[in-house]
C-alpha cells in the first residue's frame, strides 16, 4: 500500500469475481435464513369434507380355535428331544443359511423360514388348500432326511399369509396350525 493503498494490485483480477460471487451467495443464503425463521408461516392442512369411517369388527375365537392354540403352543414348549439322524438333518438345515435366520424354501404354495431366535421353522401358507400344502411342507422336510417324528419336535410352525388369513376370515374358515402328523 506504499503507492496509494490500491486494492486492486494487492488482489489479482482472476480473483475478483469468483470473490464478488462468493459473498453475494452468502448474502443471499443469509437472508433466505432470516426470512424462512422471522416470516415463518403457519402450515395448517384445509380441512377434508371426507372422514374415512373404519370399521373393525373383532370375532372372538371359536373354542375349536382356542383348543388348537393350545395344542399347538403345548406341542412347541414341551415337544420330545430329537434323535441324532434328525439333529444332524436339522444342524444341516440351518447351516445352509450361515447359522443366521432365513428362508430355506419358497414358492407360489408356501414359504420356509427358519428363525434363529426364537429357534423355530415358520411356513407361510400362501394359498388356500391348506391341508395339502401342510402335508406338501411334511414331504420336503421328509426329503431333507427329517422322519415325522422329528418334523414334529423341530418345532415346524404354520400361519396363513396376510392375504389368505382375511380371506378365510372373512368366510368364517377356522385355521389350524398344527402341522399334519403331529397331533392334530
Amino acid at each position: 500500500m506504499k503507492d496509494g493503498g490500491s486494492v486492486d494490485k494487492l488482489m489479482p483480477n482472476n480473483m475478483k469475481l469468483p470473490l464478488i460471487a462468493l459473498v453475494i451467495l452468502i448474502l443471499v443464503v443469509v437472508i433466505l435464513f432470516i426470512r424462512s425463521v422471522f416470516f415463518k408461516e403457519a402450515i395448517v392442512p384445509s380441512p377434508s369434507p371426507f372422514i374415512p369411517q373404519v370399521s373393525i369388527s373383532p370375532r372372538p375365537f371359536s373354542s375349536a380355535q382356542i383348543d388348537n392354540f393350545q395344542n399347538d403352543y403345548e406341542r412347541i414348549t414341551q415337544r420330545d428331544s430329537l434323535s441324532q439322524a434328525n439333529i444332524r438333518v436339522r444342524r444341516t438345515l440351518i447351516q445352509s443359511l450361515g447359522d443366521k435366520s432365513g428362508v430355506l424354501q419358497n414358492n407360489e404354495n408356501y414359504m420356509i423360514e427358519y428363525l434363529k431366535t426364537p429357534d423355530y421353522f415358520m411356513v407361510e401358507i400362501k394359498k388356500r388348500e391348506i391341508e395339502a400344502i401342510k402335508q406338501e411342507v411334511l414331504n420336503w422336510f421328509i426329503s431333507q432326511g427329517l422322519d415325522t417324528e422329528g418334523f414334529c419336535n423341530l418345532p415346524v410352525v404354520f400361519y396363513l399369509s396376510t392375504e389368505l388369513n382375511e380371506q378365510l376370515r372373512n368366510e368364517g374358515v377356522e385355521f389350524n396350525p398344527i402341522p399334519v402328523g403331529c397331533g392334530n
